[in-house]
């Protein structure tokens, strides 16, 4: 799909994907069993979208950098990664425990956060092009 709609479209549809599905977990979790199944598409849509997001700018981090330099980039983002999705879930939780936060309010921070990583990233300059339909091979 990355070659198809290149790196930037790959990453606006897949950060907004998962920015949408995390503004709509406030209104959807006061609910009960009625809203479990919208819940459960939220769900599916932001570990869908956060997933496609993370491999698009693995991929992208791989030709942003010379090659050699290109292991250690990757290295080096991949866990920066890790370690922000450790420190996020856990100070995430102890934020709404301790301090009383309403989940809207921390869904919305999340949903900033998102918006400021797409931002970033839409004004980057070295993506991975489209490429067009006509450079295919196509087996005979």
């Amino acid at each position: 799909m990355l070659p198809r709609v290149g790196s930037r479209g790959l990453l606006v549809i897949s950060i907004v994907m998962t920015a949408g599905a995390t503004i709509a977990f406030p209104s959807l979790l006061p609910g009960g069993l009625s809203t479990a199944t919208a819940v459960k598409i939220a769900m599916f849509l932001a570990g869908f979208g956060g997933g496609m997001s993370q491999s698009t700018i693995y991929a992208l981090a791989a030709t942003a950098y010379p090659a050699g330099y290109r292991a250690t980039a990757l290295g080096v983002c991949v866990g920066i990664s890790r370690v922000g999705g450790i420190v996020s879930t856990s100070s995430g939780g102890i934020l709404l425990e301790a301090s009383g936060v309403s989940a809207a309010l921390y869904f919305t921070i999340l949903a900033c956060m998102l918006a400021i990583g797409l931002a970033g990233l839409a004004v980057m300059n070295r993506h991975i092009v489209r490429r067009s339909a006509a450079c295919e091979y196509v087996p005979s």
